[in-house]
C-alpha cells in the first residue's frame, strides 16, 4: 500500500472516531442505560475502523456510474503515472514508516500483556465458579478479569467483600467485556496518536464498571459494604490495562453513578439520534473525494455511444436503430490512444511544491475530441491537490490537433476520461 494510502485511511478512521466520541459527548456521556452507550461505543469504533473499506466495497456493488454526456462517446483509458525527480524526499513515507514503528511498540505492548496474564494463570491456583475460572495469586495486582478468568489475591481483599468482587468480575466476564478491550487494543495499535481513541476507550472501561456495578447491586448486595469494598481495594497494586480492573480514577464516578437509580429520560431517544448523526458522519468522512472506485482495466478499449431523446428519435426515423460503438476511434499524430498516453508522460512536470510536500495522488480528467480534432472542455473530474490538478489541466490542454473520430463516417464528438497518477515512489 502506498504511503498516501496508508495516512488517508489512518486519518479517515482517525476522524471517524472523533466523530462518535463527539455525539457520545453531546448526547450520551450522562446516561446510565449502559447497554445502549456501550453498544453506540462499540458501533462507532468498528464503523470507524472499517469504513475505509467497507464504503468502496459498498459503492462497487450499488454504484450508479455517472452519465456521460449525451451524444458523446465516453471512454476509460489507462491511467499514466508520473513520478518526480529522485532527488525529491518522500515525506509521506517517512511519516508512514514513523507511525507504523511506534504501532509496532503498541504490538509488543499487547503481546507483553498477553504473556504476563498467561504466566499468572500458569502459576496461580485454578478453581472453578460457574462459568469463571478463579486464579488465586501472590502479586501485588488488584483483582481483575480477562475472558473466562477471574485474578485475585485474596490477601488484598475484605474478607466479607470477597464475595461481591467475584460477582463483579463474573459480570465482566458474563457481558463479555474482555472482548469489548481486546477491539480496543487493536484499533489503537494504529490510532495511538488519536487523543479521541483514548477518550472513548476511557468512556467504553466506565461503562463496564457501571454495568459491572449495577448486576452486583441487583443481587440486593448492601450498597455501603460493597462501597467500602471498592474504596478498599481501588488504591491498591498496579492493574494490567487489558483487564477489566478497579481503576483508580474511576472510583468516585462509579460511585456516583451507583447513587442514580432512574433511569435517563429519553435515553432510547437520544441513542437513536446519535446513531442517525454519527453513522453517515462516519460514512461520509470515509468517502475519498480523489478516488473513483476502482475497476478492472482491460487491454481493450470499449466504447459506447449513448444519444438523447431527441437523437434517438431522428435515428429511429431515418435508419431503424441506435448506434452503439463507434467504428472509427480519434488518432492522435498518427497513433491510438497510447500515442497520446506517451504525449502526457513526456510532458508532465511534477510541481515542486508538491513534491516538497509528500503530496501524491490520483487526477481523473476528462476531455473532447471535436469533429474538426480540437481538444475542448478539458476539465477535472476529481482532483487531488491545486497544485497536481493545475499541472495535468495544463498538459491536457496543449494538446495537438486530433484526428477526429467518426461513426458511418461522419464526425463526432469523443469524450474521454483520463486517470493520471501522480506518484512520490
Amino acid at each position: 500500500m502506498e504511503a498516501s494510502s496508508t495516512l488517508s485511511i489512518l486519518l479517515k478512521i482517525s476522524l471517524g472516531i472523533f466523530i462518535f466520541w463527539g455525539i457520545w459527548f453531546l448526547f450520551l456521556r450522562n446516561v446510565n442505560r449502559f447497554g445502549l452507550v456501550r453498544g453506540f461505543i462499540l458501533l462507532g469504533v468498528i464503523t470507524s475502523a472499517a469504513g475505509p473499506w467497507l464504503l468502496p466495497a459498498i459503492q462497487s456493488i450499488f454504484q450508479i456510474s455517472p452519465l456521460p454526456s449525451y451524444g458523446m462517446v465516453t471512454i476509460s483509458i489507462p491511467e499514466v503515472t508520473i513520478g518526480p525527480s529522485e532527488n525529491s524526499i518522500n515525506w509521506n513515507s517517512i511519516f508512514s514508516i514513523a507511525i507504523l514503528s511506534i504501532s509496532a511498540l503498541f504490538v509488543l505492548r499487547l503481546a507483553y500483556q498477553l504473556i504476563k496474564i498467561g504466566i499468572l494463570t500458569q502459576q496461580g491456583k485454578r478453581y472453578r465458579k460457574g462459568s469463571m475460572l478463579i486464579v488465586e495469586h501472590e502479586n501485588d495486582t488488584p483483582p481483575f478479569s480477562f475472558m473466562k478468568y477471574c485474578f485475585i489475591n485474596p490477601q488484598g481483599i475484605p474478607q466479607d467483600g470477597l464475595e461481591d468482587i467475584l460477582k463483579h468480575e463474573q459480570a465482566h466476564q458474563q457481558k463479555g467485556h474482555s472482548f469489548d478491550i481486546m477491539l480496543f487494543e487493536v484499533v489503537g495499535i494504529v490510532q495511538w496518536f488519536n487523543p479521541f481513541y483514548w477518550m472513548l476507550r476511557k468512556a467504553i472501561v466506565e461503562v463496564h464498571e457501571y454495568q459491572a456495578d449495577k448486576a452486583v447491586i441487583d443481587t440486593q448486595t448492601d450498597p455501603h459494604a460493597y462501597l467500602d469494598t471498592i474504596i478498599s481495594i481501588a488504591f491498591s497494586g498496579i492493574a494490567l490495562p487489558i483487564g477489566n480492573n478497579f481503576n483508580k480514577s474511576l472510583t468516585l464516578k462509579r460511585l456516583a453513578m451507583m447513587n442514580i437509580t432512574q433511569k435517563t429520560k429519553g435515553a432510547l431517544l437520544r441513542w437513536a439520534l446519535a446513531l442517525a448523526v454519527a453513522i453517515p458522519a462516519a460514512f461520509i468522512i470515509s468517502c475519498d473525494s480523489n478516488e473513483i472506485a476502482e475497476t478492472e482495466v482491460k487491454e481493450e478499449i470499449t466504447v459506447e455511444l449513448i444519444a438523447n431523446d431527441d437523437e434517438i428519435s431522428k435515428t429511429s426515423e431515418a435508419e431503424g436503430e441506435i448506434f452503439v460503438v463507434v467504428e472509427k476511434m480519434p488518432r492522435f499524430q498518427g497513433g491510438d490512444i497510447n500515442k497520446f498516453l506517451e504525449y502526457i508522460s513526456k510532458n508532465l512536470q511534477y510541481p515542486e511544491i508538491a513534491a516538497d510536500n509528500g503530496i501524491q495522488g490520483r487526477v481523473i480528467m476528462s476531455f473532447i475530441i471535436e469533429p474538426d480534432g480540437r481538444l475542448t472542455n478539458a476539465k477535472i473530474l476529481r482532483g487531488a491537490d491545486p497544485s497536481l490538478d493545475k499541472e495535468a489541466l495544463r498538459v491536457v490542454e496543449s494538446s495537438p490537433v486530433w484526428t477526429p473520430g467518426t461513426q458511418r463516417d461522419e464526425p463526432v464528438r469523443v469524450s474521454f476520461n483520463i486517470p493520471i497518477l501522480f506518484t512520490l515512489e
